[in-house]
């Protein structure tokens, strides 16, 4: 799936062609985003060195994980402050969208050739040291499984592209009795005029980027209480390829793939700030750090683009 987006991200490029150290601390996120940074004279540094990275996520216990077209890593910090990089996969495996629970994250991912070869949904129990993947469940019917999120439903929430044969948002049917069982997959949302990408969740809302007739918006489609999808809202026209997004409070941050910058939407979807274009090469997904690596008014940015990897964008202290 990873190999797949990374063609599709490179034709799309064409078509459309167009630092020091910060410090750590336990400080909890900004709920309003008011003190994130985003303007120009903010410090960017490269944490870690990987290739064509596409989602990250941290744990409720503030572990953080990459995913890219390589393999799934955990991030950490040496006593020197400095980042490493562990892969979880022992050969080569593409993943992308990721969610958690407690002590357990999923994430997805193709892995291998051969007999081994796996596609879909695996699960790493975090409750012991280096985690590995677990393939539990394998998807059906999908181009290009993308976001994930999981919701309080207690189901995960997928989209089914940039590009696919039948656009959609895919739900899984986690057990209640037991989190590594999938009960089912079933299309939760279709969207045959729209490709969605990203995917996050606000509240009772799931919220995701769209790359069809027009380019480049953000969707909000409520989660109704019975688990079924509500009115498709689109709360803000980007005219630009966008990739992941992630909720902060009631603001969204989100990715402009194309122009190279991350923004930041109030609640009603208006442009509150945003990096000068540029600030990036092929941002894939952002979020809020978190303590214990990280203070609540940075940013971290993964990229596609090769040779990138994962940034964090500080406050000058």
């Amino acid at each position: 799936m990873s190999v797949l987006k990374g063609l599709v991200g490179a034709m799309l490029g064409l078509l459309l062609a167009a630092c020091g150290v910060g410090t750590s601390s336990d400080e909890a996120p900004d709920p309003a985003g008011t003190g994130l940074c985003f303007e120009q004279n903010c410090i960017k540094e490269q944490l870690v060195d990987l290739p064509q990275l596409e989602n990250l996520h941290f744990t409720p216990g503030g572990r953080l994980f990459v995913s890219g077209q390589d393999n799934l890593y955990e991030i950490t910090r040496a006593a020197d402050g400095s980042f490493q990089a562990t892969a979880l996969f022992a050969g080569s495996a593409g993943c992308s969208g990721m969610s958690s629970r407690a002590e357990l994250l999923y994430a997805l991912c193709q892995s291998g050739s051969g007999p081994t070869d796996f596609s879909g949904l695996v699960a790493l129990d975090l409750t012991h040291g280096a985690a590995r993947p677990e393939p539990i469940f394998t998807l059906s019917g999908m181009t290009l499984p993308n976001g994930m999120v999981l919701a309080a439903d207690g189901h995960l929430y997928v989209t089914d592209g940039p590009i696919a044969a039948e656009p959609k948002i895919v739900r899984l049917r986690i057990d209640p009795a037991d989190p590594r069982h999938v009960l089912g997959q079933d299309t939760w949302l279709a969207l045959p005029l729209d490709y969605p990408n990203g995917l996050t969740l606000r509240g009772r809302e799931l919220v995701t980027t769209l790359y069809g007739p027009a380019l480049g918006q953000v969707a909000a489609i409520a989660l109704g209480d019975d688990g079924s999808a509500g009115p498709l809202t689109r709360v803000h026209d980007r005219g630009r390829i966008m990739d992941d997004l992630s909720a902060h409070g009631d603001t969204l941050l989100v990715t402009d793939w194309q122009d190279g910058r991350v923004f930041q939407l109030d609640a009603d979807g208006r442009l509150l700030r945003q990096t000068p274009p540029g600030t990036f090469a092929q941002p894939s997904a952002v979020e809020v750090g978190r303590p214990p690596m990280f203070r609540g008014d940075e940013l971290l940015v993964t990229e596609r683009y090769t040779g990138s990897g994962l940034w964090r964008l500080a406050p000058r202290r």
